[in-house]
């Protein structure tokens, strides 16, 4: 695949500036978004919470950096709903807001937090998927981003690194498609929490997946 991230980095920008000139995603102040809204639900919920599939919060971030108007949109019990509201509200005024052509605007988001089972192997996936495409195995790369992804839809990086891989298949059409989700997601999702170790039915300590961990 010749100068595959050049073209894959090129085509990701392409598709971002389409139909937005100037969009500038929210960004938090502090630390890595992702571990301050994890380490706060496994505050809230305890260890004795339990959770299943994905809590998903919508809002309105503000130009001020405030989080107005959160509910819950997708989730599988209220306690884990509620908990995820008062979260995100922990966040409110820490956040530089969007800018839409250089001018601070209020933007709708959502937040999603993703219960992976006990005994999940998501991380594995992804890694295996990224070895992979460094040995140019291409079709094997591809089933494990597919089973990543389906295991976690809502994570916009996922899509852009199977892209490559479907430019490296000539899946030309399978490109497109996934840049296209790539820059939905990260347009509609602000933060995209992996929280692990959580079990239906069980009781077991809740950790979180960082993403930034190598």
């Amino acid at each position: 695949m010749k100068y595959p991230y050049v073209f894959v980095l090129t085509m990701f920008f392409a598709c971002a500036a389409f139909g937005q000139q100037d969009f500038r995603k929210a960004m938090y102040k502090s630390q890595n978004p992702e571990v301050f809204l994890a380490e706060t639900f496994m505050n809230l919920s305890g260890m004795q919470n339990k959770g299943n599939g994905t809590v998903i919060v919508t809002f309105t971030l503000t130009k001020n950096g405030e989080v107005l108007n959160p509910r819950p949109v997708q989730f599988d019990t209220q306690k884990n709903a509620i908990n995820a509201i008062l979260t995100l509200q922990k966040t409110s005024k820490n956040w530089i807001p969007t800018y839409v052509n250089g001018k601070a605007v209020d933007y709708s988001y959502k937040v999603a937090y993703n219960f992976m089972p006990l005994k999940n192997t998501y991380e594995l996936d992804v890694k295996m998927a990224e070895k992979f495409v460094k040995k140019k195995m291409y079709k094997q790369a591809l089933k494990h981003y597919n089973k990543a992804i389906k295991v976690n839809p809502n994570e916009a990086s996922l899509y852009l690194s199977r892209a490559e891989v479907k430019l490296a298949l000539n899946d030309m059409d399978g490109l497109k498609s996934d840049f296209t989700k790539c820059k939905a997601l990260q347009k509609e999702f602000l933060v995209n929490v992996q929280l692990a170790g959580f079990a239906p039915n069980k009781n077991s300590k809740i950790t979180y997946i960082n993403k930034d961990k190598k």
